[in-house]
């Protein structure tokens, strides 16, 4: 399955985590200095959450989104990882490892091959408040979508609007 990120308005609406202002170093700053001792464009800025870069404030101003993509052989090469600010590998059942890709500053037009939900990966994306998108997943990782009350982005859920498969792929 592949995700398009038509769904980019919505996380917009869908609210945003806390950022702490940073104070630069006088050398660091530029613009001009304001009352608080900074320049206009180190106001302006923040630390990502997921890269530890500065970027502009409105660059987070919406939630992670955490997608699940596949790692297999006859996935590759898969679609929009290069995209994500941050990438989780870990073994999903077996040798076999799956992808979790957390994008906030970056966009990708298209993500996937999109796969199953996990309890473990549903731990790590709510470490960032991330809306969670997959395509179904074990009976624990859907128990744990509800009982946590994740913000969650499933296949069967939101269906076609935001899912499709190209033929040809593995799924």
């Amino acid at each position: 399955m592949m995700i398009t990120v038509v769904l980019a308005p919505a996380l917009l609406l869908t609210g945003c985590g806390s950022n702490k202002d940073i104070v630069l170093s006088p050398d660091a700053r530029t613009g001009s200095g304001g009352p608080d001792g900074r320049g206009a464009a180190a106001r302006d800025l923040a630390v990502s959450p997921l890269t530890g870069e500065l970027v502009p404030k409105e660059a987070l101003a919406r939630r992670p989104l955490a997608v699940m993509i596949e790692n297999s052989p006859a996935a590759r090469p898969q679609s929009g990882l290069d995209k994500a600010d941050l990438v989780y590998e870990m073994l999903a059942e077996g040798a076999i490892t799956r992808f979790m890709a957390v994008f906030l500053q970056g966009d990708a037009a298209i993500l996937g091959p999109v796969r199953s939900a996990r309890p473990y990966f549903i731990t790590r994306a709510l470490d960032y408040d991330a809306i969670y998108a997959y395509v179904g997943g074990s009976e624990a990782a859907k128990q744990m979508v509800r009982t946590e009350r994740v913000a969650a982005l499933d296949e069967f859920g939101v269906g076609r609007r935001a899912y499709w498969r190209i033929k040809g792929r593995s799924a």
